[in-house]
Formats: structure tokens, sequence, C-alpha cells
């Protein structure tokens, strides 16, 4: 958000929605396999859990500089 200024509600908004997209997204994907068994469940969170282990990583490999505020 600091690097949006000015304008970091309409940062913060558009994080939100992009947030829920992928979130909704997701949900579809795994709702549309659903077979009335708990392997589904269990598959969604393993899923879930790896995604966000390898988006961890990616994010500790990128760039650590620091933010200069916008004047």
């Amino acid at each position: 958000m600091r690097a949006l200024g000015r304008v970091a509600g309409l940062g913060a908004s558009l994080n939100a929605s992009g947030s829920s997209l992928v979130a909704t997204v997701f949900a579809i994907g795994r709702g549309r396999l659903y077979d009335s068994t708990p392997l589904n469940l269990a598959s969604g969170f393993f899923l879930a859990g790896v995604s966000s282990l390898l988006l961890a990583e990616l994010a500790a490999r990128g760039d650590m500089s620091p933010v200069e505020a916008v004047r």
C-alpha cells in the first residue's frame, strides 16, 4: 500500500477484489469436483497449503528494498 501513496483506498479495494476473485475461482474449481467424499476436501486443503507455501517462497525472493514515500 505504501507504493500507492495518495490512492491507497483504490489500491486496497483492488487488492480485496483480486483476493476475492482468486478465492472464487479456487472454490468453483474444487466445488465442481465434489463427489460427497472427504477426499476432495482434504485435497483442497492440501493444494491450498502447497500454493500458499509456494507463494510465500516467491515473495521472500522478491525485491526487499525500502519503498520511497510519494510526495
